[in-house]
């Protein structure tokens, strides 16, 4: 067995601690394959057997698939606990999911015809920027630019974002007109824009506490990827007496093409002064060949959160070392063939 019994229950107990904090707001720090999500899993499990109404819980994933995965996972191991908790009413949503929720109760969204959808990728090119262009009377490309200086703005709470594309007054004039009346008659959003609506809903007061669901625990994973309007919402909800748990790692921050803004990991103790820390060292998913080169190389990275990641398999039995291999390709295509083969040759070596 690589992995034995005494190192698996090590990593456990830090695991089980970071669960069963009662600090009002936690962090957890988790590594890659430190066990993140089993975590969360014995958070949710810890906080139900403690009391907390199922449907008062809110867990927060990143995507509609992780939600899915996660919701899946947290309800079997409730379901296994001894003796078991029923977290069928446990609430898993994406943050968007959330703040919709949220202006519907508030009847926020009341100059909409029907109660509206978010645009997915698909529908913001196909539809909303082909009627955009013809608005502006620009090409389809320049109207996604334009959409999407207006997202960055909402998401990252700063105005002058919608200059990244050098947007002139008259396209900002337009997309407002043109998003104005479209989004009614479609009864859609953009994606940025369902928090901004709820964020600003908040700070004005168009939102009180009894318009609100009862956040009795909030539970955030991949907070690394957030930006900084959904942080601010975040810290909304906190506000309003929700018990905060995070879980991250600022060095797997990817989504910067959707602004992510890793700092709000990293200053959370700034953020949340009463608020504890737990890492997750132990590493089960990478060999030491890995983990190290890694290491070094995000060392590099300024302001990061010091960590000291542990590959188990290196004190395994028998010890297992790995291999790094470092590839460059010429195009994506090449690069996708190369990991399908690797990944056939990896199986059939079982």
């Amino acid at each position: 067995m690589p992995i034995t019994p005494a190192q698996r229950a090590a990593a456990e107990i830090q695991q089980t601690q970071a669960a069963e904090d009662p600090a009002q707001y936690v962090r957890l720090i988790a590594g890659p394959g430190t066990g993140k999500s089993r975590t969360i899993e014995r958070r949710v499990g810890h906080i139900l057997q403690q009391g907390a109404i199922p449907g008062n819980v809110y867990v927060v994933s990143f995507t509609r698939a992780t939600c899915e995965e996660l919701r899946g996972r947290v309800r079997q191991f409730c379901a296994d606990l001894n003796p078991p908790v029923d977290a069928q009413h446990v609430r898993v949503s994406t943050l968007h999911s959330l703040a919709l929720r949220i202006l519907r109760m508030g009847n926020q969204l009341t100059q909409y015809p029907a109660d509206p959808m978010m645009l997915d990728d698909w529908e913001q090119k196909h539809i909303y920027d082909a009627e955009l262009s013809a608005d502006l009377h620009a090409t389809p490309s320049r109207a996604a630019q334009v959409r999407l200086a207006h997202d960055a703005s909402w998401q990252t709470l700063n105005p002058a974002y919608i200059n990244q594309a050098e947007i002139t007054q008259a396209e900002q004039l337009g997309f407002n007109a043109f998003h104005g009346t479209r989004t009614n008659l479609y009864s859609c959003v953009l994606p940025g824009e369902v928090i901004f609506k709820c964020v600003t809903a908040l700070q004005l007061g168009a939102l009180q506490q009894d318009d609100l669901p009862q956040v009795q625990h909030l539970i955030v994973d991949e907070f690394q990827d957030l930006n900084a309007c959904d942080q601010q919402f975040v810290s909304l909800l906190a506000g309003q007496g929700a018990v905060l748990f995070i879980a991250g790692d600022d060095d797997q921050s990817i989504y910067s093409f959707r602004h992510a803004d890793p700092t709000g990991i990293i200053n959370f103790p700034q953020t949340y002064p009463q608020g504890v820390t737990h890492p997750l060292t132990d590493c089960f998913r990478c060999t030491p060949a890995i983990v190290g080169p890694a290491t070094v190389l995000i060392g590099h990275n300024p302001l990061r959160v010091p960590k000291d990641l542990v590959a188990l398999y290196g004190a395994a039995a028998p010890p297992v070392e790995g291999t790094l291999n470092v590839w460059s390709f010429p195009d994506a295509n090449a690069e996708a063939r190369a990991i399908a083969e690797s990944c056939e040759q990896l199986i059939a070596a079982g």
